[in-house]
C-alpha cells in the first residue's frame, strides 16, 4: 500500500510540476523548432523519463510506468501546443494520436513487433516438441557447471552478431533449460543475453546497427563542412568503444572467476538453493528421441540461414548485389561496399522470414515423425505467438515514449546542460557520459542520430584550437564515445526495446533484470570512463584495455562471493 501511495503522489508531482513550469513559459505554441522548444521547457523535458524510471523501481511494473510517463509526456506537449484552456482536452486527443500514428505508422517498429510474434510462436513450437530439452540434452554432456553453462552463453551470444533482437530473442529460450538444471539464476542468463546484444552488433562490421552508425558520422562530416567516407571512420573507431569491449570482458571475468555482488548475489543464491521460481512448466517435457528432437530444432535455422545468405552473397558477388538493389550498378565490390550494402539490407525482414521458415520445418517435421498433430502444432504456434503480447504492449509503449520525448526535444536540452566550455581533453569523457544519459532516456539510435551530428563538428573544432598531436585519433576516440554511451542506455534502462526482449527471452522479469544488471553496467561504465581518459591523455589503447580489465578482475574479487 505504501509503495501505491507513492507511486501515486510521484506522479500528481511530475504532472503538477510539468504544468506549472509549462504555464509559467507562456505561448509556446508557435515555437516549431524541436531543438529550440527543448532549450526553452528545460528540464521539465527529463520528466516523462524520470518519472517512469523511478516509478519502474518503486512498483515493479514498467507497463504501468511507461504508461505514466508516456501521458505525462503527452501533457506537458499538450500544455506548451495549446493556447487557451478550451482547447485542452482536443489537443490531448490529438498529442496522444499523433504518438500512436507515429509508433504505430513506423514500418521498422511494425516488423520487430511481427518478430516477436513469428519467434514467439516458432519457440513455442519447439518447446512443444521437446527441441529444447533435446538441445539442452546435447549441451549438457559437455556443460555440467554454472561456470561452463556462462561461457557457452556468453559465446553463443556473441556468435549471433548480426541483429540484437535476434540475439535477446534466441540465445535465452535456447540455454534456459540448461540454466535451470544448474540452478543458476534467469536473472544472470538475462544478463549475460543483454551484453551480448546491444554491446556485440553496436561494433560488428556486419549488423543491423552498421548502417545507422554510418550514415550518423556521414551526417556530421557533412554539417561540419567534412568530406569523407563514414565507413573507415567507424572502423578506426571500434578499438575505443570501450563500454562494449569491457562489457564483454565482465561477463567472460564474471563466469570464469564465479563471482558475484548486490543484487545478483542474491538472484544468485536463491537460484542455487531453490532453482528458478519462474521456470515455465512446459520446459519440463520428457525427451523422446534425442536425434530426432535435434533435427527439428528449429532454432538454429534461423542464425543458420542469415549466415548462409551472408556467405551467398560474398560468393555470388557483384550481379547478386546489384540484383537485389543492395548496391548500384557503377558501385565496385570491394569489402568496404559489401559490408556497407549487407549492413543495408532490412536485418528484421531477413530474420522473420528465417523465422517462419524455421516454423515451417519444425512443424512439418513433428507431424511427418509423428511426435503431433498439424492441429496441436498449429495452436502451439499460436499459443506462443499470443505469449509476447505483453512485450508487444510494453514495446509500444516504449516507442510512444521515445516519439513524446523526442518531440519535447530533451536530447538537446540534455546535450546543452552537459555540455559547455571545457577543455579538450575531457571532450571524449564528456561525449560519452552526456550519450549514457541521452541514451537511457531515449534508446540508442535515437542518441546515435542527434548527438553523432553534433559531436563530429564539436571534435574538428576541438582539433582546430586544441593542441592535439594525433588527430584521427582523437575523432576516433570521439566517435567511439557516441557509441559506447549510446549503446549503455539501449543495455541498462528498462524502457528500452532491447532490456525488455532480453528478459522476455530468458523468461525474467524485467524489473528483476535491470536491478541485477545496472550495478554491473556501472562498474563497467566507470571504467570506461576511466580508459576514456586515459587515451585522452596519450596512453595507448591496448594498455588501457589491460588495465580496465584488471580493474574488473579487482572489483569481482574484493567485493564478488561465491554464491555457495
Amino acid at each position: 500500500m505504501k509503495r501505491k501511495k507513492l507511486a501515486i503522489a510521484v506522479v500528481v508531482a511530475a504532472i503538477v510540476i510539468s504544468v506549472i513550469w509549462a504555464l509559467k513559459k507562456g505561448d509556446l505554441s508557435s515555437i516549431e523548432n524541436i531543438e529550440e522548444l527543448g532549450k526553452v521547457l528545460g528540464f521539465v523535458t527529463l520528466i516523462p523519463t524520470l518519472l517512469t524510471v523511478i516509478l519502474a523501481f518503486i512498483t515493479n511494473n514498467v507497463v504501468f510506468s511507461l504508461l505514466m510517463g508516456f501521458l505525462s509526456g503527452v501533457i506537458l506537449l499538450t500544455v506548451t501546443g495549446c493556447n487557451s484552456f478550451s482547447g485542452i482536452p482536443s489537443e490531448l486527443v490529438s498529442q496522444t494520436y499523433t504518438s500512436f500514428v507515429n509508433v504505430l505508422g513506423d514500418t521498422e517498429n511494425l516488423e520487430i513487433m511481427l518478430l516477436c510474434f513469428v519467434v514467439g510462436g516458432m519457440i513455442e513450437v519447439v518447446r512443444y516438441s521437446g527441441g529444447f530439452e533435446s538441445l539442452a540434452v546435447k549441451l549438457s554432456e559437455r556443460v555440467s557447471t554454472p561456470r561452463k553453462a556462462g561461457l557457452i552463453t556468453s559465446m553463443l551470444g556473441c556468435m549471433i552478431f548480426f541483429d540484437d533482437y535476434a540475439n535477446a530473442l534466441i540465445v535465452g529460450p535456447v540455454m534456459k533449460p540448461i540454466m535451470d538444471r544448474l540452478h543458476v539464476s534467469r536473472e544472470k542468463l538475462s544478463y549475460i543475453v543483454d551484453s551480448t546484444a546491444a554491446p556485440v552488433t553496436g561494433i560488428a562490421i556486419v549488423s543491423s546497427w552498421v548502417a545507422v552508425e554510418i550514415s550518423s558520422i556521414e551526417k556530421g562530416l557533412e554539417i561540419a563542412g567534412m568530406t569523407g567516407n563514414g565507413f573507415p571512420m567507424f572502423i578506426s573507431s571500434i578499438p575505443f568503444t570501450f563500454y562494449c569491449l569491457f562489457c564483454l570482458g565482465f561477463i567472460f571475468l564474471n563466469s570464469l572467476v564465479g563471482r558475484d555482488f548486490g543484487p545478483m548475489l542474491k538472484a544468485e543464491r536463491r537460484a542455487r538453493k531453490e532453482g528458478n521460481k519462474n521456470t515455465d512448466s512446459s520446459e519440463k517435457l520428457i525427451v523422446k528421441d534425442r536425434m530426432t528432437q535435434r533435427i527439428i530444432s528449429g532454432v538454429g535455422s534461423i542464425a543458420f540461414m542469415v549466415i548462409l545468405s551472408i556467405i551467398l552473397f560474398y560468393i555470388t558477388g557483384k550481379k547478386t548485389a546489384v540484383a537485389l538493389g543492395l548496391l548500384p550498378a557503377n558501385a565496385p565490390f570491394t569489402f568496404e561496399t559489401v559490408v556497407t550494402a549487407i549492413s543495408n539490407a532490412n536485418t528484421v525482414r531477413l530474420i522473420i522470414t528465417s523465422t517462419i521458415l524455421a516454423s515451417i520445418i519444425a512443424v512439418v517435421s513433428g507431424v511427418a515423425l509423428k511426435l503431433f498433430n498439424l492441429k496441436e502444432a498449429l495452436k502451439s504456434w499460436f499459443d506462443g505467438a499470443k505469449n509476447l503480447f505483453s512485450t508487444i504492449v510494453m514495446l509500444t509503449l516504449a516507442w510512444c515514449l521515445a516519439d513524446t520525448i523526442g518531440r519535447l526535444g530533451t536530447t538537446f536540452f540534455a546535450i546543452e546542460i552537459i555540455s559547455g566550455n571545457i577543455p579538450y581533453i575531457y571532450v571524449p569523457l564528456l561525449i560519452f557520459v552526456c550519450c549514457c544519459i541521452v541514451s537511457f532516456a531515449s534508446g540508442s539510435y535515437g542518441c546515435l542520430f542527434v548527438v553523432m551530428p553534433l559531436t563530429i563538428p564539436l571534435a574538428y573544432r576541438m582539433i582546430e584550437v586544441g593542441a592535439i598531436t594525433n588527430s584521427e585519433i582523437y575523432l576516433s576516440i570521439c566517435i567511439a564515445s557516441v557509441m559506447a554511451g549510446s549503446i549503455f542506455g539501449d543495455h541498462c534502462s528498462p524502457v528500452t526495446d532491447c532490456t525488455i526482449l532480453s528478459a522476455m527471452g530468458s523468461g525474467c522479469e524485467t524489473m528483476d533484470h535491470v536491478k541485477t544488471q545496472l550495478p554491473y553496467a556501472m562498474v563497467v561504465a566507470v571504467v570506461s570512463c576511466l580508459a576514456i581518459l586515459m587515451v585522452s591523455f596519450g596512453l595507448s589503447v591496448a594498455l588501457a584495455l589491460i588495465i580496465g580489465l584488471a580493474i574488473e578482475v579487482t572489483v569481482l574479487y574484493v567485493f564478488g562471493r561465491k554464491p555457495i
